[in-house]
């Protein structure tokens, strides 16, 4: 059985599709420090219906974030404007932060499709 519940590690990225293990790891970090963080900020009071709405509504919000990243959602800027947004992934030394090894380009990777994985079923390969 593959192990699927944590991403590979930089040195393990497949070589022809870093890509892919980049927004793995994205996703990884995304439900490990926004959504695992949100669901622990809710109120302890809530009964189990408010708090099954109070996640699915932290997991809109997040979709949406990565909808906006894949350019689902495409705002104006004025008139003869609209704008998108890019997200990478930075590999960095990890002895000196500073140091850059590679830049990765995220676009088009279908987060928005990966995150109900990521988020549900834990899976992040």
């Amino acid at each position: 059985m593959i192990e699927n519940s944590t991403p590979r590690q930089y040195p393990d990225w497949q070589p022809d599709n870093k890509a892919e293990d980049a927004a793995y790891n994205f996703g990884y970090h995304l439900i490990k420090y926004c959504r695992t963080e949100g669901i622990k900020s809710l109120p302890t009071d809530l009964s189990p219906s408010q708090r099954e709405k109070a996640i699915h509504a932290i997991d809109v919000s997040l979709h949406n974030v990565l909808d906006l990243l894949e350019g689902f959602f495409l705002p104006d800027s004025g008139k003869d404007h609209a704008i998108g947004y890019a997200l990478q992934t930075i590999v960095l030394n990890a002895a000196d932060r500073t140091k850059e090894i590679e830049r990765i380009e995220l676009t088009g990777q279908d987060m928005p499709i990966g995150y109900w994985k990521w988020a549900l079923d834990n899976e992040f390969r």
